[in-house]
């Protein structure tokens, strides 16, 4: 059984309050703040449920059976999906990427992130649909006349276009062949 008072006492014990290091007195309230928000939240998923008719009332919770699924079967899941936090992506692929990779679709992420990637480059180097892949980056990022290079960070010019021609590959090798 929990109880969010127990799990305070872990941040701010009731003696020694001030030996606990990371979290100082002074930042105590943004601190139960984000616990008090994060248990709200396990118990909104359905995570948490009363333990019993007489504890529940008194704060206590246990795990759900969503909870303790989650834990045994899904958590691997639930932690990748939390690896790529949703602020770090581009707002132009953001809810598109971070959906299927919170459903575990990597290699559907992976494709529209590139595939947006290249028609990103392709209008800033003003290429026609002819040319993509390693084709097409070699040319936005070819070390001496690339429109797209930074002559600060040649090793990174050529390991861009050999990145998205085996990502490119990858993807043809991985489809079904339609005849």
């Amino acid at each position: 059984m929990f109880n969010a008072g127990n799990a305070l006492d872990v941040f701010y014990p009731h003696n020694n309050i001030d030996e606990v290091p990371g979290f100082p007195r002074n930042d105590q309230e943004q601190v139960l703040t984000a616990i008090f928000e994060a248990w709200a939240w396990l118990e909104a998923q359905g995570f948490l449920i009363w333990s019993d008719f007489a504890n529940g009332g008194h704060g206590w919770r246990r795990l759900s059976r969503r909870g303790q699924q989650l834990a045994l079967d899904e958590f691997p899941d639930f932690a990748a999906a939390r690896a790529l936090p949703r602020q770090f992506l581009h707002n132009a692929i953001r809810d598109r990427v971070w959906g299927d990779f919170i459903r575990g679709h990597y290699d559907d992420a992976v494709l529209f992130a590139a595939r947006q990637v290249e028609i990103r480059v392709r209008e800033a180097i003003g290429a026609g649909d002819d040319r993509y892949g390693a084709t097409l980056m070699t040319d936005a990022f070819h070390e001496e006349n690339g429109i797209l290079t930074d002559r600060d960070a040649l090793i990174e010019t050529k390991s861009v276009p050999r990145l998205c021609g085996r990502l490119q590959k990858s993807f043809v090798a991985s489809r079904p062949q339609h005849r």
